[in-house]
């Protein structure tokens, strides 16, 4: 079920925790709006028409698309009960910290077909699992529905890391992108406090020229778009909470002024923290 706020939705999950599934319920139109959970989209008719960041995906029967936290989209016309969705928090993929550090890259697959092969044959199967376990009475379903989606997250970045070593060999491997991998553990650890880029790169021995190249080429980010992002995380799970000013979230999840505060929530999340929490207090 979903609470609107112009574009925003809220997802309320009702059955299990951070997971919900649709598929005779799920609309035949919606229009464009956006949300903090990821949504996979299993088609079982034919003509099942969306939209993804201003991009036009029609989807016949098996086809698979998958919307990101925070992607605007749009269901444009599908038939009835045509699609099976998946739904789960974006916090399933941000505790995984290993894929977390890679989602820019996980966002550029949105279609997924039959002739995409094992990837596709995982994708499909999982969902089906899902929905199945969802409608079950089973022992620990949230459990085993997790574990699908994690499994899903592990073979969509597989399946990322190596198209980008087939685009550019040698990229994602070596000793540089260890050092990497420990310098995004550094600052997801360190963010809620002052963290400079200088201070990230003598962690890992690097000069700031080379880290700054080679943790873009990495991550698909700059460092400071992914301190920015971990800073907001953060935030997002402060502003559950009606006791923390929104000026305290913003100094506790590492801003140095409340103005850069809602200046970085607005352009990463479309609204400001004060509707957000609105938006979420709204949908309990």
């Amino acid at each position: 079920m979903l609470q609107s706020g112009e574009d925003r939705e809220i997802i309320q999950f009702t059955d299990f925790k951070d997971v919900g599934m649709s598929y005779e319920s799920s609309p035949c139109t919606f229009p464009t709006h956006w949300h903090l959970s990821a949504e996979f989209v299993l088609a079982n008719r034919n003509q099942c028409v969306y939209e993804v960041k201003r991009t036009r995906y029609t989807l016949n029967e098996g086809d698979i698309l998958l919307v990101w936290p925070a992607e605007v989209h749009a269901v444009v016309e599908t038939p009835p009960k045509a699609s099976m969705i998946l739904q789960f928090s974006s916090e399933i993929i941000t505790q995984l910290k290993d894929i977390d550090r890679i989602s820019n890259r996980l966002k550029k697959l949105h279609l997924v077909r039959k002739e995409d092969g094992a990837l596709y044959d995982v994708l499909s199967g999982r969902i089906r699992d899902c929905y199945r376990l969802y409608h079950s009475n089973e022992m620990f379903v949230e459990t085993q529905i997790k574990m699908h989606i994690i499994e899903m997250l592990y073979h969509i970045a597989v399946n990322a890391v190596n198209r980008q070593e087939a685009e550019s060999p040698g990229a994602g491997s070596g000793d540089a992108y260890y050092k990497v991998q420990q310098a995004c553990s550094y600052i997801i650890e360190n963010c809620t406090r002052d963290l400079s880029q200088k201070e990230v790169a003598d962690h890992v021995n690097f000069s700031v020229y080379y880290f700054s190249r080679i943790f873009k080429e990495y991550t698909m980010e700059t460092f400071s778009q992914f301190l920015t992002r971990h800073r907001l995380e953060h935030a997002v799970k402060l502003l559950n909470s009606d006791t923390i000013s929104i000026t305290d979230v913003a100094f506790l999840s590492g801003f140095q002024s409340i103005s850069n505060f809602n200046k970085a929530f607005l352009r990463n999340l479309h609204c400001s923290p004060k509707e957000y929490r609105k938006l979420r207090q709204q949908s309990e």
